[in-house]
């Protein structure tokens, strides 16, 4: 559709059409969700909070290999026997070029499926070549390495599109802008990486519920967060402990700001 103005036409035309499947041809079902950005799993992240009255996150980069070694110290979870990759993980030699149901394959000593291969799985953490900063000279606990920027973002795990010695428990990756290459938009889309259909996400519920400027930081991408206004914010529905709720859990900033728990916006409420 086009409209005449005084000085220059304006074209207003729809959305454009997704010209490829989400899957990308792998199959959906009980598949591994693919190539979202660590936005938009954050994203997630904060929406499932809300959606179920319990708070959760994406573990950090410490969290995620603690419980992929659970209590090992080999080269893999099961051992150094790389023979043995494939009771355990979907790889580039037996995956076929494509994801897989997940549960399929053997769990490491705390049960859990798919922590080598499948799909490659964000972390909260910023990708630093050199580790935590100080962790040479000294014992970190709880480690995260914040940081405001988009890139890069670490990966763990490794994928079907990986080969074996990317799948070790040590191994890890930072995002990139080439994740994008393919994205048309100007500027690259926020939630998805056109280039990277093999990264996917799990998610953490700590035993420990954080402070809610803690909650906030986890969901923003580490930024502090301060309270605003209770006029500058939208609420919703939401629900705790699975049951409908009243009281929201989060509210968002109608000035792109973000999103903070109730209590940061409400002071009333604590």
């Amino acid at each position: 559709m086009k409209l005449l103005g005084d000085d220059a036409n304006i074209t207003v035309s729809h959305p454009t059409q997704r010209n490829i499947k989400a899957d990308f041809g792998m199959g959906a079902g009980k598949r591994p969700a693919i190539n979202m950005t660590q936005f938009a799993a954050r994203q997630y992240c904060r929406w499932l909070s809300a959606r179920t009255g319990y708070f959760y996150r994406l573990p950090t980069e410490a969290e995620w290999e603690y419980a992929c070694r659970a209590g090992s110290t080999t080269a893999w979870h099961f051992g150094d026997d790389q023979k043995r990759l494939d009771e355990h993980a979907w790889h580039f030699g037996n995956s076929g070029d494509k994801s897989h149901p997940v549960g399929l394959k053997k769990t490491n000593a705390w049960g859990l499926h798919d922590m080598h291969g499948n799909v490659a799985e964000w972390c909260l953490d910023l990708h630093d070549p050199h580790g935590y900063p100080g962790s040479s000279d000294s014992i970190l606990r709880n480690p995260l390495n914040r940081s405001s920027s988009m890139y890069p973002r670490v990966v763990r795990g490794g994928s079907w599109d990986d080969d074996p010695d990317r799948l070790r428990s040590a191994s890890r990756i930072g995002s990139t802008l080439d994740w994008s290459r393919q994205d048309p938009q100007i500027p690259k889309s926020i939630w998805w990486h056109t280039d990277a259909i093999w990264v996917g996400f799990r998610v953490v519920r700590p035993v420990k519920l954080p402070s809610a400027e803690e909650m906030a930081r986890y969901w923003n991408g580490g930024r502090n967060v301060k309270r605003w206004k209770h006029s500058d914010c939208d609420f919703g529905p939401f629900f705790k402990d699975g049951k409908p709720n009243s009281t929201p859990l989060w509210a968002e900033s109608r000035n792109g700001n973000g999103i903070i728990p109730w209590t940061l916006a409400n002071p009333d409420a604590e």
